[in-house]
């Protein structure tokens, strides 16, 4: 599996995630989706496909899409579709974001044959502590539908939702999925949106919770650093924790103060497209941002008002005062998940920030993000 993210000398990638129904065979405590029974056409989601052939052709870029719900196996053109933006996209790398409960031996050979390149499934903690965000057999069923995809031929990659619930369990679960040879492992945050919202009091975790994990993340890394697994650092704070650490440090020849390097995607290589079309620039940020196939994405993606907004790193308080604010910025939906204001401060961001007093030293860190700003790499896990 190759290891993307880890130079922004590559050739950009642009990457639709994109929700195609809200059915699902699951109803977890934390899911961030809510029921939505429209659904675009077949033959709306064929022009979003050759609306995404153009972009990628306009701007000379590698393109990736990762279909998701719910389920998207449960999209009743589910395999046209696939078959579509195969045929119309060449070296296109498609992936699913998906649960286990609907994959067979046949299921799985005819998204081989399909050339699918990955599919992602979800563990939770352990067995017990897995069951609990879904239902009594979850764990079993996951650990199944792993090994039907490791037996077919397709990258596996399992992604977990961070919690108190779950926090301490998460070393286990590395563990474990070294143990079973997947291809891929990351974690992302527990975002207190749509059913998840239900539970925000008792799963968010601290600051100094959240870089506890880090921490004890990073030791697993190290120790299974020769494995075959690869893990994915698409969580924000990562970077501060690697810089805090002596892990990283900000490259001179990087240092082109109107481009970012890393960090959160929003508004640099990625856009969310949900069941009806609306455009969201982030999946775990539910502010629509324009609508397809009606708009163009490369129109969306540049004259979207609340996404260049978005881009305005100078309003994002406490990150814009930060000497790594080109590879951070912490996670924008968290933000606004718990302030109702996306350029406040990430809540589980531990670090004290000296604030800048000359204009000269906010230059040095900086500049805002603007709409005629490249799209550059990012390093990101493959969940998107």
């Amino acid at each position: 599996m190759e290891r993307e993210g880890q130079s922004t000398l590559r050739r950009p990638t642009f990457t639709l995630q994109w929700h195609l129904t809200t059915a699902c065979p699951n109803h977890c405590k934390h899911c961030y989706m809510t029921e939505n029974n429209d659904m675009l056409s077949l033959e709306d989601c064929k022009k979003i496909v050759d609306d995404f052939k153009s972009l990628l052709k306009r701007w000379n870029c590698k393109g990736r899409i990762h279909f998701s719900g719910g389920d998207p196996l449960l999209y009743p053109y589910f395999f046209e579709l696939l078959r579509y933006a195969r045929s119309q996209i060449l070296k296109l790398r498609i992936g699913i974001l998906g649960n286990p409960e609907l994959l067979t031996e046949d299921i799985v050979k005819k998204l081989k044959e399909l050339n699918l390149y990955s599919y992602q499934v979800s563990i939770d903690g352990m067995e017990k502590t897995h069951d609990y965000f879904r239902y009594k057999g979850s764990f079993r069923k996951t650990m199944e539908g792993l090994n039907l995809l490791k037996k077919g031929g397709i990258n596996t990659v399992v992604m977990t939702t961070v919690s108190r619930r779950n926090l301490k369990e998460i070393p286990n679960v590395i563990d474990l999925v070294v143990k079973e040879k997947v291809d891929f492992f990351g974690f992302k945050r527990f975002v207190p949106i749509g059913t998840g919202n239900a539970i925000k009091k008792e799963a968010l975790i601290s600051p100094d919770e959240f870089k506890w994990l880090l921490s004890e993340a990073n030791k697993r890394y190290k120790k299974y650093k020769d494995c075959v697994t690869f893990f994915g650092e698409g969580e924000p704070l990562w970077k501060l924790f690697q810089f805090e650490e002596g892990l990283f440090s900000p490259s001179k020849e990087m240092e082109e103060k109107d481009l970012i390097w890393g960090g959160c995607g929003i508004g640099i290589c990625a856009l969310t497209i949900l069941e009806d079309g609306t455009v969201l620039a982030c999946r775990r940020l539910p502010i629509p941002v324009g609508k397809v196939p009606e708009q163009k994405i490369k129109d969306i993606f540049i004259f979207s008002n609340e996404l260049n907004k978005l881009r305005n790193t100078e309003r994002m308080e406490k990150c814009k005062d930060c000497e790594i604010l080109p590879y951070c910025r912490g996670c924008r939906a968290m933000a606004y998940a718990v302030s109702g204001d996306y350029f406040k401060p990430d809540p589980q961001c531990w670090k004290e920030v000296k604030k800048l007093n000359t204009r000269k030293e906010v230059k040095s860190y900086g500049k805002s993000i603007t709409r005629k700003r490249r799209i550059v790499r990012t390093r990101s896990c493959c969940a998107g």
